[in-house]
């Protein structure tokens, strides 16, 4: 593999941790919804 082919591919690599990373945020942002959503459920 040269160098050229080197970079790309953690570059790529990169890209893939950031929207790794990205899905994780959303995925907390929708628990914390569902969690609110059943609490006011629980208080009516």
């Amino acid at each position: 593999m040269n160098k050229a082919e080197q970079a790309e591919r953690e570059a790529t690599n990169q890209e893939i941790v950031e929207q790794l990373v990205q899905i994780a945020y959303d995925a907390v942002a929708v628990e914390l919804s569902c969690q609110s959503l059943l609490d006011r459920i629980a208080v009516n």
